[in-house]
């Protein structure tokens, strides 16, 4: 009787984790930014832990579910993420709008060299430069075609 209880309990947990599974569709996607490199920007669904990259024109094709997690993530550009939405599976398109990353630093160095040892002078004698960022303010702004282009996909 421990067995057979076992046994009906092991085919019920095994069942629910066949259930969980999500329908996922491949769909073509492009990137859509004023960079003139767009081969190799990573798009990664992180709800299904698979990942892809962009050809020269930034187009790619993924296999994605309803509301998955898309990462995007090249060193030009500023990350983004987007969940996937109905139309999107519908229409088996997904266009991400990205906008450019320029003047990032993650540390600055000083070097000895031209110190004079005391820190009220030497912070007043650094040169310290803003960074600018480009935006493209809201969607508003651009003129969108209805469909992509068929790319015979």
């Amino acid at each position: 009787m421990k067995y057979k209880l076992t046994f009906f309990l092991f085919i019920i947990a095994l069942s629910f984790t066949q259930a969980q599974d999500k329908k996922r569709i491949e769909v073509y996607g492009k990137i859509f930014v004023a960079v003139d490199d767009l081969e190799n920007v990573t798009i990664y669904n992180a709800s299904s832990n698979k990942g892809t990259i962009t050809n020269a024109e930034g187009e790619f094709m993924i296999e994605v579910g309803l509301n998955d997690e898309i990462q995007v993530s090249a060193l030009q550009l500023i990350p983004f993420t987007t969940r996937v939405t109905q139309p999107v599976l519908d229409n088996k398109r997904l266009s991400i709008f990205m906008s450019e990353r320029i003047n990032s630093l993650n540390e600055v160095v000083i070097l000895q060299y031209g110190l004079t040892g005391e820190l009220k002078t030497d912070i007043d004698s650094t040169k310290v430069f803003k960074p600018f960022e480009f935006s493209f303010g809201s969607i508003d702004n651009f003129e969108l075609p209805r469909r992509l282009p068929n790319r015979g996909r």
